[in-house]
């Protein structure tokens, strides 16, 4: 039997082994690298409310540009006014592609050396269980209200073109006892007034917690449109059906804090 180390069939193996194991492993120019993640937000963010509670759109882009994979697990943001307490609205969904028109909910996710993640992200606080359900209450309430209303508006419709009379059309505004509870909790809840902004959004990724600061303003006029989205309450727009003739997002520029 010849001396196996002068067989260039077992040297070749060997190669072919290393190759394997080296494949399986990060670049080499990447062994080094500590573990590192950069945060980047669009220029504008968007900003409305659900019966008063904030709710903020942010485009945002993550990179990974350490030496190492990586799982976020949350992102956040904190919104304050002139300094005060903060707000923490944790991150609730994800628009998977820039033209969907519904989200879907975050889940944490592995980032490995050089990926980017860019997404429109969705940030509100959750509501309370108590809150929770007396706002669906008072939703099936309006609701019924208004459908009862339609009901009404076709029955008489159908009386009126017996009598060669023309029916009457446009949206149907629910009674004042069902919309009361949803004004007053719209009232109680609304924050988003005129003043200067700071908002922090960090991304959490194990030990790593990367985040930036950004300031905004909010004008009087910006927040006379954010109330005046509780205007259509009456007709349950906003509250279990959107309106396509109107806008629920306010557009404001935002600029990173020095």
């Amino acid at each position: 039997m010849g001396d196996i180390f002068t067989d260039w069939t077992f040297w070749s193996l060997i190669i072919a082994a290393v190759a394997v194991v080296l494949s399986q492993l990060p670049p080499v120019h990447l062994w080094f690298k500590s573990a590192n993640l950069e945060l980047e937000i669009h220029s504008s963010i968007f900003v409305s409310h659900l019966v008063g509670l904030p709710i903020f759109q942010v485009y945002i882009s993550l990179i990974n540009t350490g030496g190492r994979t990586l799982r976020v697990r949350n992102i956040t943001v904190e919104v304050s006014r002139d300094g005060q307490e903060p707000m923490e609205l944790p991150i609730q969904g994800v628009f998977q592609r820039p033209d969907d028109n519904t989200s879907i909910l975050f889940v944490p996710f592995t980032s490995k050396p050089g990926d980017e993640w860019i997404h429109n992200c969705t940030f509100h606080r959750t509501i309370a269980r108590d809150e929770d359900r007396e706002f669906r209450e008072a939703r099936s309430a309006l609701r019924m209200n208004i459908h009862d209303k339609i009901e009404q508006r076709k029955q008489l419709a159908n009386i009126r073109s017996k009598i060669d009379v023309p029916p009457r059309g446009g949206l149907v505004e629910a009674d004042e006892e069902v919309i009361t509870p949803l004004m007053r909790a719209f009232e109680e809840r609304f924050s988003l007034v005129a003043g200067e902004y700071r908002m922090r959004v960090t991304a959490i990724a194990g030990d790593i917690h990367v985040q930036k600061d950004y300031d905004f303003t909010i004008f009087e006029s910006d927040e006379q449109d954010l109330r005046e989205l509780a205007d259509d309450y009456k007709f349950g727009a906003w509250i279990y059906w959107e309106r396509t003739d109107k806008e629920k997002y306010l557009r404001v520029p935002v600029r990173e804090s020095p």
